[in-house]
Formats: C-alpha cells, sequence, structure tokens
C-alpha cells in the first residue's frame, strides 16, 4: 500500500489520539523530522495531512524545514474554501494539495484558490484503519491527497543520484502534472488582476491551479 513502496516511513505524532493539538507540538516534530533526515544524511520529503486557521507562526515553521533542504507537502483544508485562509496551505515554500474525485472534479470539500499547488485524489482513498493494527478503510480529504504528492516526492528523490532541492521538487512536479484535467467550479476559479503577481495574498479572487499529479509508467 502506498505510493512510494520502497521508502522508509518516519512517524512522528504531533496530535492527540482525538486530533487536537498544538502548534508548538507540531513545531516539535516538523524539528525532528529535519533533524532525522539530516543525521541520516538522507533526501526527505515531508507530509502534514493536518491544518487549522491562518497562523503565521505555523506558516514560518514550515518555510524554515523548507529552508532546510526538506521538501514540505501539506493538506489544502476541507471546508471548500480559500486555502489562502488556513495554515499550513498558505504557507509560501509549501506543496499545498486540493483533492479531486473519480470523475475528475474538483472535490467539493476542497479548499481552492491561489494558494493551491497541484490537485490529487482524495476521495474514496484506502489506507490502514486507525485505532487497530490491521485492516484499511476508504478516507476523503485533502488529508488523503497530500500523501500521494508526498509519495511522489519519495519516488522522485529516490530515482536521482544527488539530493534534488524543494525547488527542483516543485519545478518536477509543476513540470510534469497533468493540466486542464480537473473540472474546477467556476467558484474556485473567478481570476482578478491579482492573478498576475506573484504573492499569494489573494483573498480568493485567484482561480485554483489545474495541474494534475502525474508520475509517469
Amino acid at each position: 500500500m502506498g505510493v512510494a513502496k520502497r521508502a522508509t516511513l518516519v512517524a512522528v505524532k504531533v496530535l492527540s489520539d482525538d486530533g487536537s493539538g498544538s502548534i508548538a507540538n507540531i513545531g516539535l516534530g516538523i524539528e525532528y523530522a529535519v533533524n532525522d533526515a539530516k543525521r541520516r544524511n538522507a533526501k526527505a520529503v515531508i507530509n502534514m495531512s493536518l491544518g487549522g486557521g491562518a497562523s503565521t507562526a505555523f506558516d514560518e515553521m514550515c518555510n524554515d524545514a523548507v529552508r532546510e533542504g526538506v521538501t514540505m507537502v501539506v493538506a489544502a483544508g476541507n471546508s471548500g474554501a480559500d486555502a489562502c485562509s488556513e495554515s499550513p496551505a498558505r504557507a509560501a515554500d509549501v506543496i499545498s494539495v486540493a483533492a479531486s474525485d473519480s470523475r475528475d472534479d474538483l472535490a467539493s470539500f476542497s479548499n481552492h484558490g491561489r494558494c493551491v499547488d497541484i490537485i490529487a485524489p482524495g476521495v474514496g482513498v484506502l489506507g490502514a484503519r486507525t485505532k487497530t493494527n490491521s485492516g484499511s478503510v476508504a478516507y476523503s480529504g485533502t488529508s488523503m491527497a497530500a500523501p500521494h504528492v508526498a509519495g511522489a516526492v519519495a519516488v522522485f528523490l529516490g530515482n536521482q543520484s544527488g539530493n534534488p532541492t524543494p525547488a527542483e521538487v516543485r519545478e518536477w512536479l509543476e513540470t510534469n502534472a497533468s493540466e486542464g484535467k480537473i473540472n474546477v467550479p467556476t467558484a474556485s476559479r473567478p481570476g482578478a488582476s491579482c492573478c498576475q503577481t506573484t504573492t499569494r495574498n489573494c483573498n480568493n479572487k485567484c482561480p485554483t491551479v489545474n495541474k494534475l499529479l502525474y508520475v509517469g509508467c
């Protein structure tokens, strides 16, 4: 099960069993993951299938990890709203992932807007069942879409002789993505002059990127 079947997984628990937690604890988890990659001199990607309200502190924790050379993939959020209103989806240096369904529609719950970097499957995705040591169950959410991208990044990193930078990883994802394949609702792509800027502060007035994850055969 999984996209990168040869990857070494490092599980870092930052939330309680009920899914709650603090930005401080998440920050400690990010720091642990970055230091672990450095200690092992390993190519690494961090997946974070979590999020909450806008937080500059949270954003900077993620941006700092990227500056340390670790690609950060995050869920865009499930509010059906502007991804730029939530952290860490709005962080400048992360790869923020929206969700699509089996009909190639943007999932109705998926956040959207300029802060989305790529789209990946996120509806009815088979995953390990929680609170048991066996079994599987189908989940939906951008938390399911993000690991598709993180897995693709792991495959890419594993196939490279060197250690690509997060910027090079982003370029690879964007270059190889399938463009214009997802049906994005008009409300999620109204377009505005701010779309011509390079900032993410667009207040949901810019179109959702229409790039579907593709890793080749």
